[in-house]
């Protein structure tokens, strides 16, 4: 976590710096663990609270009905997506020269390896997956793609703009979707229901971050109860979103469009982060959590797996039984880290390092 490079969509490296003195942006780290942690709660809801909700009518169903859109999930991996983008673009925003070997192991270095240890322990659990795009690692290709493609898009930039690319990636995506309104529908109005073409769908998101890296000292300093404010409202959009895509039917009801239209507001509201925490330390514990936010993001779908391979399936099945499932997960994530992710870590540093030119 100490270099300037980019990040995945959940921990990575952060970029410099955002207080005079100190080498890191901080406060970034804060905010992937609290959206990874959101995922996780979007998985595991509210234990038995979701299992109640069957007979109830009138405010109590209502009531129910919103509980268990508290969390929304895929609004969480559209602000890792900005993050991304974000971190990605920093160290490169004053036109500094990218040498492609470096950046390029930085990135696939520290990612893929876990990424891979997940599709082993996915075998290993006896996990049948039909397709990559139906797990969590989704978003880690649509990241990778990004990557991939980052330095043909800052050589696209300073012949153009970031405000140009978005709004371009912004119409290619939505044609993609506009041409698969059927497919949208069948798969229930989520975010992933153009399969492999995902990446396309999130790249103005992505974007969006590598716009907000050069024009997030622009952002005012707000007071505490003002970020209060912003946070709440953010939390009760991502809520009416989720909310949405339930009750509304497809194309405009689905995560492919709202969630679109959710990164802007997303990137003032990252950008309005960035700038509070200028001057006021975030907490230190979420900070840390934060670097291993990859590790629960990835990890926190295996544990059903785990307590079934543990002959303990009627466990999974109980819904008050999920806060347990939490608490393990937060453990193994940890435990990931420490055995894979940290590591991997190291290693693509030690190995830029080795390439990188004078």
């Amino acid at each position: 976590m100490q270099n300037q490079a980019g990040m995945n969509p959940i921990g990575a490296d952060a970029p410099a710096p955002n207080r005079q003195g100190d080498n890191r942006l901080v406060g970034l780290d804060s905010l992937r663990f609290v959206c990874a942690f959101l995922v996780v709660l979007d998985h595991w809801g509210f234990g038995g609270i979701a299992g109640h909700g069957t007979n109830a009518t009138g405010w109590a169903k209502i009531s129910i009905g919103v509980l268990n859109s508290l969390f929304n999930g895929p609004a969480a991996v559209i602000v890792f997506f900005v993050v991304s983008g974000f971190c990605i673009h920093y160290p490169f925003r004053n036109g500094r020269p990218i040498v492609v070997s470096n950046f390029y192991i930085r990135r696939f270095v520290r990612i893929v390896p876990p990424a891979l240890a997940f599709i082993a322990l996915t075998k290993l659990f006896h996990w049948e997956v039909t397709s990559l795009q139906d797990t969590v690692l989704w978003s880690v290709i649509c990241e990778l793609i990004y990557y991939v493609l980052y330095p043909a898009l800052l050589y696209v930039k300073k012949r153009s703009s970031w405000q140009v690319m978005i709004g371009i990636a912004f119409t290619v995506a939505a044609v993609e979707i506009a041409t698969h309104l059927t497919l949208v529908k069948s798969n229930n109005n989520g975010y992933t229901a153009v399969g492999w073409a995902t990446w396309i769908v999130g790249l103005p998101c992505w974007l969006l971050g590598c716009w907000l890296a050069e024009h997030y000292q622009s952002f005012a300093i707000l007071p505490s109860y003002g970020i209060w404010l912003v946070r709440i409202a953010i939390f009760v959009l991502s809520v009416v979103l989720r909310l949405a895509k339930f009750h509304i039917s497809a194309p405009l009801g689905s995560n492919c469009i709202l969630l679109n239209l959710f990164a802007i507001p997303i990137c003032y509201w990252i950008g309005a982060e960035v700038s509070y925490f200028r001057k006021h330390p975030p907490s230190m514990l979420l900070e840390s959590a934060g670097r291993w936010s990859y590790s629960l993001y990835l990890v926190h779908t295996l544990v059903p797996s785990l307590f079934v391979l543990a002959g303990m399936t009627a466990l999974v099945q109980n819904r008050n039984a999920q806060l347990l499932m939490i608490a393990i997960s937060l453990v193994a994530s940890y435990l990931f880290y420490l055995a894979i992710e940290g590591p991997c870590h190291r290693l693509a540093i030690l190995m830029a390092r080795k390439v990188a030119r004078p």
